[in-house]
């Protein structure tokens, strides 16, 4: 992994390894019809014994929060520290103060408020719903959600039109269908949590 704004001298010298790897049914990873919250804090634990790191930190980043959520409830004695990066919330999350999740939840677009019911109600349309085009589906999968920073637009903008990067990292993480990857971090992510994360805060 490359790490442009960290210097390698100092990375060598404080002796730091970073890891990245592909959860379950991302890029070459075995696919888990089973996911669940527990299953993705038990990958990153077996993760950790094959590297002989008995602590760690953790980073995750949009959908790969609910991993660090998961590990911080599962294996909590595992965790130095953990860190996320633009996550994506549950709004369905009870810690949540209801009239902000509401909020949130009334400013997606009508796709997207779509498939976080399926997602949550029938996992097991999800799949389908998403493929199908009558009726409003996602804007996140299909990279038109509004964003409100012009920033994080102007980003998206020149990754989809310019670069070809986002189609790219897409197809690399994709690569064993959408279905294995994308859509079950959905199930997991939107659907019935096992746990309140904002009982896990300090």
């Amino acid at each position: 992994m490359k790490i442009s704004s960290v210097k390698q001298e100092l990375i060598e010298e404080l002796g730091i390894y970073i890891v990245g790897f592909d959860r379950a049914g991302y890029g070459e990873s075995d696919t888990n019809p089973n996911r669940s919250l527990r299953s993705e804090a038990s990958d990153i634990a077996e993760l950790a014994d094959a590297l002989s790191g008995p602590r760690f930190y953790l980073i995750g980043f949009s959908l790969g929060g609910h991993a660090v959520w998961a590990s911080i409830k599962y294996i909590p004695d595992r965790i130095a520290g953990a860190a996320m990066m633009a996550p994506v919330i549950n709004c369905r999350w009870p810690g949540f103060p209801r009239h902000l999740s509401e909020e949130a939840y009334r400013k997606q677009q009508p796709g997207d408020q779509w498939a976080l019911r399926v997602a949550y109600y029938a996992p097991w349309l999800l799949h389908w719903w998403m493929k199908q085009s009558w009726l409003p589906s996602s804007t996140v999968f299909k990279g038109t959600t509004h964003l409100p920073n012009r920033l994080d637009a102007q980003v998206r903008e020149y990754a989809m039109k310019n670069s070809g990067m986002f189609e790219e990292r897409r197809k690399l993480a994709t690569q064993q269908g959408m279905l294995d990857s994308f859509y079950r971090d959905m199930m997991v992510m939107f659907g019935k949590w096992e746990f309140d994360p904002m009982d896990q805060l300090p």
